[in-house]
């Protein structure tokens, strides 16, 4: 358990919407980008209030690490930043995918930020260039 507070239902639910914003993303990868970033796009943010008992962004995240476990084949960064933002945003955090590119040698990588600050962890910002924020 990553606090007290945190009961089984809850650490559950976190858990099984962490696994299914995974595999939608997988899925959505195999039709490209612009369906992942449309998917991403058009999520919306839970309007519930969050109260002392919604799980943290911590927790959160966590759920979705230990969701990866159970995926079969190898996450890339564009899916882990889109399925953790849609994961955050039905918990009611305003989160965002942030996709950036190193020109040279190029390369392009996507993270979570939370309150303007990427989150850490497998898949955090290095210095890239941002080009978009969904």
């Amino acid at each position: 358990m990553s606090n007290n507070r945190d009961s089984l239902p809850e650490m559950l639910r976190a858990f099984l919407r962490a696994y299914y914003y995974l595999i939608i993303a997988h899925i959505l990868l195999w039709r490209g980008f612009p369906a992942i970033h449309r998917f991403v796009a058009q999520f919306p943010t839970s309007p519930l209030s969050r109260t002392a008992r919604s799980p943290s962004t911590r927790t959160l995240i966590q759920r979705l690490n230990f969701a990866l476990i159970f995926i079969p084949k190898q996450t890339y960064c564009l899916v882990y930043a889109a399925a953790g933002t849609c994961l955050l945003r039905s918990f009611g955090i305003r989160a965002l995918m942030v996709i950036g590119v190193y020109p040279s040698p190029f390369s392009a990588h996507s993270w979570i930020e939370v309150d303007g600050a990427p989150l850490p962890g497998p898949f955090a910002s290095g210095r890239y260039l941002v080009i978009d924020r969904v």
